[in-house]
């Protein structure tokens, strides 16, 4: 009985080594396309002025979109930040889109939103992932990275 048991232990050692051993050595997922388009104003019911966004996933696999976003006005050739936030990041299933809102800035006669995407990898895959960077803070080498693509919402152009 305890052969058995040692030997039931060994195989799922050795399947969870394969599974870490191919995560952490494969390549990074690819780029999703997702879409950004600015949708119009509204105000909340304490009257701040919120901007709405519709972000499409125009890629054929799940994609999650972070929580958190910047809002960046243009400098010359460069984009600065001008402020950020959080709130609940999503999964959009493929060719999924989604609604979202947030507190639009106040004198900017140009800007655009942040955010940012990547591949839904499911549970197992994240939950091996996220092991592995706290394996690379201790020095364990993998080729492994969270990959995390920007995605910029069109030009909005404000009337002063």
């Amino acid at each position: 009985m305890k052969r058995i048991i040692i030997a039931i232990c060994l195989v799922v050692l050795l399947l969870l080594g394969s599974l870490f051993a191919f995560i952490a050595f494969r390549r990074p997922p690819g780029r999703p396309t997702v879409l950004v388009r600015f949708a119009g104003f509204t105000n909340d019911t304490s009257g701040i002025r919120l901007a709405t966004f519709a972000i499409s996933n125009a890629s054929p696999w799940a994609v999650v979109r972070g929580g958190h976003y910047r809002v960046q006005t243009q400098a010359g050739a460069r984009w600065t930040n001008l402020t950020h936030g959080w709130f609940p990041g999503s999964t959009l299933r493929a060719r999924a889109s989604e609604v979202v809102t947030l507190t639009a800035p106040t004198n900017q006669s140009e800007w655009r939103v942040a955010f940012t995407s990547h591949q839904d990898e499911g549970a197992i895959f994240t939950m091996a992932g996220e092991l592995l960077i706290e394996g690379q803070k201790l020095g364990f080498p993998t080729r492994y990275r969270r990959v995390g693509h920007p995605v910029y919402s069109d030009l909005i152009h404000e009337q002063p």
